[in-house]
């Protein structure tokens, strides 16, 4: 059915298709209310490093906020768990700081009025400058930093984008999937750019699911669909 009202406060998350999703509703809110709660910001966006040629304003990126290390002193250098060519190596640490539109989760009128913002600027712009949907977001997260922010510690969302499935994820007994680099489940693993190509991996974490369907590793508890 067609979604044609919803409440100004209820949570709506927005995901590209090329994913699996490893937890049920009340889990995703609960970790939204965390990042929410520790950042201030009610908009989310899903997070990945920033090499490797998956983004292109690598130098406009703004700082890991220091929220992310309060609450995580832990917070790691992601080199360890990435996929490099043979003969790259990376000059200093590489964090999970980067914006993916691939995954958002924020309040419907909040949602409505980003999306009104991005397509102003994407018709003032005319494709010239802004060659893909994430630079758009960009534009928004960068000059809104107060409303947005990145789940930096993947508490919602796991991009895998030049990491390496093997060593990042691990399915549990239970059938949940564990985020090495974060030290905690995840719950919507996003095999982004050439992580598609990486089948065994996602055979290991789905079994005879396939990664392109919203289907959970395990089925949800029944829940109501909470406000923000």
């Amino acid at each position: 059915a067609r979604v044609t009202k919803l409440d100004p406060d209820q949570l709506v998350l927005m995901v590209d298709t090329d994913l699996g999703i490893a937890c049920n509703e009340k889990e995703i809110v609960e970790s939204y209310r965390s990042i929410s709660q520790d950042s201030g910001a009610r908009i989310v966006f899903s997070a990945e490093s920033c090499v490797m040629g998956c983004n292109e304003r690598c130098d406009e990126i703004p700082k890991v906020p220091k929220w992310v290390t309060t609450h995580d002193p832990q917070f790691k250098d992601v080199r360890q768990f990435m996929h490099l060519e043979d003969g790259v190596e990376l000059d200093g640490p590489v964090h999970i700081n980067s914006l993916n539109s691939g995954g958002i989760i924020a309040p419907a009128a909040l949602m409505l009025r980003m999306y009104k913002k991005v397509i102003e600027v994407f018709e003032w712009d005319a494709g010239r400058d802004l060659p893909t949907d994430q630079h758009l977001y960009y534009y928004y997260w960068l000059n809104n930093t107060q409303l947005v922010t990145l789940d930096y510690q993947m508490k919602i969302f796991s991009n895998l984008c030049d990491m390496d499935t093997d060593r990042l994820l691990d399915k549990t007994k239970d059938g949940s999937v564990m985020n090495n680099l974060s030290r905690r489940k995840t719950c919507i693993i996003h095999f982004n750019a050439e992580s598609k190509q990486n089948a065994e991996s996602v055979s290991r974490i789905f079994g005879e699911k396939t990664w392109n369907i919203l289907e959970p590793v395990t089925q949800p508890d029944p829940v109501s669909s909470p406000s923000g």
